[in-house]
Parts: structure tokens; sequence; C-alpha cells
């Protein structure tokens, strides 16, 4: 890597935002370089969810601060891009008006800020994307080793009317399809999560970094806190 494109991996990585070390470095050295290369703009994107809030607060604000810490020490012409997760939240079971207040109250920060976003929802229309996203057989699921982590998510937050397990299920054939996808919508990109390594399989198939959500040491979900 030359100067510039050491100076923006550092930048994504350093400890203040960054909760780990990304799970392929060198993916992430390489996308960086050749984004550069071609003299293009370094582009970030990832999920913006839906809890229970109506419109964003304080959290959203510190949240909002400390990417725009992370995006603003970027050495290298920069795009920011948050994916609204609509359909995320309507699986869920949230409450559609509800929903559609907090995520206009995000986008309205977001540009703000100078950030871009965009709706799963029109991603999921470009795609033809829609439910059902195939089937696991119970094998399939005792095998599978985020099963349990993800029902345990499912019943803190689902809010529909099947099992935690069915929506879990749900959720993890929805992830693998979008996880082909997101790479083809933003080609060159790489990917922010507030998620952690072992979820891997289930983000997006892009070079990956992870961040705190508000401050070194806190990873929750702002849009669950």
């Amino acid at each position: 890597m030359n100067g510039k494109a050491r100076a923006a991996y550092t930048a994504l990585t350093h400890r203040r935002g960054s909760r780990c070390k990304p799970d392929a470095p060198e993916w992430v050295q390489s996308q960086i370089s050749d984004v550069l290369e071609r003299e293009e703009p370094l582009t970030l994107v990832g999920f913006w969810g839906v809890g229970e809030r109506e419109k964003p607060n304080g959290v959203e604000t510190a949240a909002f601060d400390l990417l725009g810490s992370i995006w603003g020490g970027l050495p290298v012409g920069r795009r920011f891009i948050l994916i609204l997760a609509d359909e995320h939240g309507r699986l869920n079971g949230k409450n559609p008006s509800r929903m559609a207040n907090y995520l206009s109250g995000v986008a309205a920060m977001a540009t703000e800020r100078g950030f871009e976003s965009i709706y799963q929802s029109v991603l999921w229309r470009r795609w033809g994307l829609r439910e059902p996203f195939g089937a696991l057989n119970e094998s399939e699921w005792a095998q599978n080793p985020l099963a349990a982590i993800l029902e345990a998510r499912s019943q803190k937050h689902y809010q529909g009317a099947d099992s935690a397990r069915e929506d879990a299920q749900r959720y993890f054939l929805m992830c693998r399809r979008e996880r082909s996808l997101m790479p083809r919508a933003f080609p060159g990109a790489i990917w922010w999560t507030y998620s952690s390594p072992q979820f891997k399989e289930i983000l997006p198939d892009m070079p990956r970094v992870y961040f705190w959500s508000l401050s070194k040491g806190v990873c929750n979900p702002p849009w669950f806190m």
C-alpha cells in the first residue's frame, strides 16, 4: 500500500472507532489500494436498522458523531452510505408508521452529515428479492453455529406472529441471499457493521470493517438502545 492507502486503512481500523481487526485485513487493504489507483472515492456502506423509537434522539447523534469522526479521518475522497433497513424491520413485525418516521429522521440526519442513504426496499425491488427465501430442515438448523444466537435475538426483538425460531431462520436465509447481492450493488465498496466477525458468514461478501457504535467498548446497535 502507498502512504494514502495505509493512512486510510489506519483510519478505518484505529481502536478509537474499530471494535476489532477486520476478519480479512488483506482484502480491506487491497480494496483501498484498488479504489485509490482508479482515483475513485472510497465507499463505506452498511445497514441502519429499526427498533422501537419513532424519532432519532441523542443516541443516534452520538453514533453519527463517531461515524463522522471515522469518515472525516479518511485522507482520501470518500462516500458513506446507510442502507435503511425497512425490510428487516417489516420482517421483525415493527410498526410501519413508527418505522417510517424513524428511518426518515435517520435519513435527514445522514444528509446533514454529508452521508448518503437508500432504503433496503429499493434494493429489493431492483433485485426482485422477495419472500420466501428458502427453507432449512431441523438438522441443518441444529448444526448452524449461529442458530442459538439468532433465536435469542428474535426472542428479544421480533414482534410478529411466528415463533422466534421461524423468524431467526427467515433472517438467516434472507441475509444469505443479500450476501451475494450487495457486492453487485456497491462494487468496490467496504462493508461497515456494528456486528462482530462471528457473523461474517451472513454479512455481505465484501471487505468488512467492524465499528463501535457510540464510543469505545459500546457495540450494541444504536437503534436497539
